[in-house]
């Protein structure tokens, strides 16, 4: 009697139990700067932020211009920040008139996030510019984060 107990305890706690929800991510800002024909690509995911650059001149290519590991804590944040921001209600693409050439696409995948892709022609989106910000933040030198002119003294 007192194993079936134990067994029915030792049963109900695992039901309980939930698996541990995967913090795994990708998230790509990709601006291009129109005029200035250059592109500048973001790329964050749960392990490191990489930062490439690229231009619209004959023999460009993308080209690796930094690079920081991230820490378990600081992924798990940012995860949790994404699984806040409610970026799957947005339109798949805003865009108001304009020449300047200039253009964001953000790109959110993951496991156990909703995967998106958002177009920005010359729009700026509260949501999106929350996102752009909270990955500027995981930059450590403001030098190469897209809004460091925020963060100048």
């Amino acid at each position: 009697m007192k194993r079936i107990i134990i067994a029915v305890i030792g049963i109900g706690i695992l039901a309980g139990c939930k698996p541990k929800e995967e913090q795994n991510f990708r998230v790509d800002l990709e601006h291009f700067f129109g005029v200035e024909g250059f592109t500048l690509h973001y790329v964050a995911n749960q392990d490191s932020l990489k930062l490439y650059y690229n231009c619209d001149f004959e023999g460009c290519k993308d080209t690796l211009i930094y690079q920081t590991m991230l820490d378990k804590k600081v992924a798990a944040d940012f995860f949790s920040f994404l699984t806040d921001l409610k970026y799957d209600t947005l339109k798949n693409s805003y865009e108001t008139s304009g020449f300047d050439g200039r253009y964001t696409t953000v790109q959110i995948s993951g496991s156990s996030i909703p995967n998106k892709t958002i177009r920005l022609v010359r729009y700026e989106h509260e949501t999106v510019e929350k996102l752009i910000d909270r990955v500027d933040l995981l930059i450590p030198e403001v030098k190469y984060r897209l809004y460091s002119y925020k963060y100048e003294e």
